[in-house]
């Protein structure tokens, strides 16, 4: 994501705390204007942004409600927070467990935990105990026939966006 971000013109720090994928992203990204690489977490971090994105991360820690409030801290007073993460439902279960890690093998076999998932009332939750406001909830969907993602506003049962802001003054 933060190679495609900088490719629209952004000016992307990518921060993991794996040395690995900092490097693999590194190469990956190489040429790419206005992108950086940082290898750390987000409780570490000092430097303010103006968006923080977190696709596909929350539902792998230990604490979320934690994360979230590092992920707050990281943001620019009037900046914007986003996660994807996928819901907790028997349709989250379905696609993501059985069918990205088991029949497509998208995924390697293990990679989430049904229990880390996160609905997003929840989620919702932390973002407010944050001081924050909810601006959208949106949900993803797959299309086997395109092969494609897309938004769907109506259906967050299977993952899921939550952007989140300072309320307007």
């Amino acid at each position: 994501m933060a190679e495609a971000l900088a490719k629209e013109g952004a000016k992307v720090t990518g921060l993991d705390a794996s040395a690995e994928l900092i490097e693999a992203a590194r190469v990956h990204g190489k040429g790419a204007a206005g992108l950086s690489y940082r290898q750390g977490s987000i409780e570490e971090e000092k430097e303010k942004f103006d968006v923080v994105v977190s696709l596909e991360v929350i539902e792998h820690v230990n604490d979320p409600a934690h994360f979230v409030k590092n992920c707050a801290k990281a943001m620019d007073k009037k900046g914007l927070l986003i996660f994807s993460t996928p819901n907790r439902t028997p349709k989250g279960f379905l696609f993501t467990i059985v069918g990205a890690e088991y029949v497509l093998r998208w995924i390697p076999r293990g990679t989430h935990s049904f229990a880390k998932f996160i609905r997003p009332s929840e989620l919702s939750n932390m973002v407010k105990a944050e001081d924050l406001t909810v601006r959208d909830i949106c949900g993803v969907r797959f299309s086997p026939l395109s092969g494609r993602f897309s938004l769907d506003a109506a259906d967050v049962e299977v993952d899921y966006f939550l952007s989140a802001a300072h309320p307007q003054e």
